[in-house]
């Protein structure tokens, strides 16, 4: 009639003491992977001078890291499909997965139960960061002194051009007020018939009267050109 009672009952506790010896025997290895770590941990502090280097251990180190825990997980399903809803080994495996998740490492540094040890490069980075700040600023202060300096050597030399323009920009004014007063007064003049004559300065044969219009056209230009001075 098959295995009696006594027999099922040894072979149930064979399998519950193996089982525990291995579970023991990952927890060991786990424990030794948190060491290698700290030790990696280490030697990262003191190759800190080369970041690129460091972040692809980095990279490498969270490889190792995901690839341990797959090898765990795949454990744990291995050893809860051999427990045949043994209460004690169902227990002690859920310390072991909650375990895992207490395990953790990030760009930040490496988590184990709650402790957080930073990578030595996160400081060195953030050092970095604030130095080419300042560096920044101070640049920017030396170039706003030395244009500030070349202001002040050529002050008299600004306010001398600032005056020229200013006089450029009268004289402008007043010929333009000089023409507008020679047109003024030729249109005066041809307005009126007596006045009117085309004998000036400018033809070959001048009249008297031509020639004197001229002349009062160029009074009323000069008159304007006189007041700026």
């Amino acid at each position: 009639m098959g295995r009696d009672l006594k027999e099922v009952d040894e072979a149930l506790k064979d399998l519950k003491t193996d089982t525990e010896t291995s579970i023991s025997g990952i927890r060991t290895t786990l424990g030794t992977h948190t060491t290698d770590i700290a030790g990696i941990n280490t030697k990262l502090g003191k190759q800190v001078t080369d970041i690129t280097k460091l972040q692809q251990s980095y990279k490498g180190l969270r490889t190792t890291h995901s690839g341990m825990s797959t090898s765990l997980a795949w454990m744990s399903n291995s050893i809860a499909a051999h427990t045949n809803g043994l209460t004690g080994l169902a227990a002690s495996l859920t310390l072991l997965t909650v375990g895992l998740s207490i395990f953790k490492v990030d760009e930040k540094g490496i988590t184990i139960l709650g402790a957080t040890r930073e990578f030595p490069w996160k400081k060195k980075i953030d050092e970095l960061q604030k130095k080419i700040e300042s560096q920044t600023q101070k640049t920017d202060r030396e170039k706003k002194e030395k244009r500030d300096k070349l202001i002040d050597d050529n002050y008299h030399h600004i306010d001398n051009l600032k005056e020229t323009e200013q006089t450029v920009q009268k004289l402008k004014q007043r010929i333009d007020a000089a023409r507008q007063a020679a047109d003024d007064e030729r249109r005066r003049m041809t307005s009126n018939p007596r006045m009117r004559t085309d004998a000036g300065i400018d033809v070959a044969r001048p009249v008297v009267r031509g020639v004197a219009s001229d002349v009062r056209v160029l009074r009323s230009a000069l008159l304007e050109l006189t007041a700026a001075f």
